[in-house]
């Protein structure tokens, strides 16, 4: 998380202690935690209510410390209640910390091995239903999709933020959107992308 995005989650928790402002409305107003996560959950509930889904799945790439999967969770809870649409909360990490850079694109100037290591015990014990698959994305990807085909086009995946930090990274874990068989996917899926380094003429 940013600077700036700390400094509007402290923003968000001090607008909530206003009376008044109870659950609805924080979310109406965009005042709770990571807000860009509970954009994309509601996306992809509704969506999938207007489409006859009973479930949907929303994944974070990338859970570290699992600030950022907790919050999902709680906003699976509040747009599953919202919406009646079942929400599966899935998390995919290595679970060391980040690798050894694999590319030039991986900005090891910015990027290290070792940076944002998992206690998986301690975050498991808070997740409740929220699933975690630690191990090599390489591997526990199409395993996953493999695994889960069934459940998947139940539940088919409505939101994805990618927080790998890694070019190499995050381009494996595009492969959840490859493949001639999409049926494991909403017909649009939102997505967040965090960690987009340089000006905004460099990357435009």
């Amino acid at each position: 998380m940013g600077v700036v995005e700390v400094r509007h989650a402290a923003r968000n928790r001090l607008l909530r202690r206003i009376p008044g402002v109870g659950t609805a409305a924080a979310y109406r107003f965009g005042l709770v935690e990571r807000p860009h996560y509970a954009y994309g959950v509601r996306r992809a509930t509704e969506l999938a209510a207007r489409l006859g889904h009973c479930g949907v799945t929303v994944v974070e790439f990338g859970v570290a410390g699992g600030n950022g999967l907790l919050a999902l969770a709680e906003h699976a809870r509040y747009y599953s209640t919202a919406t009646g649409v079942a929400v599966r909360v899935v998390g995919f990490d290595g679970g060391l910390g980040m690798p050894p850079a694999k590319d030039p694109r991986d900005l090891p100037y910015l990027f290290g091995a070792g940076l944002y290591t998992m206690d998986g015990d301690r975050l498991r014990a808070r997740l409740g239903a929220a699933e975690l698959v630690v191990g090599d994305l390489t591997e526990t990807l199409p395993h996953y999709l493999r695994s889960r085909a069934d459940l998947l086009r139940e539940h088919p995946v409505g939101f994805v933020s990618l927080d790998l930090d890694y070019y190499s990274s995050t381009v494996t874990a595009l492969d959840l959107f490859r493949g001639p068989e999409h049926e494991h996917l909403l017909p649009r899926v939102t997505c967040y992308l965090d960690d987009l380094p340089g000006t905004v003429d460099q990357i435009g």
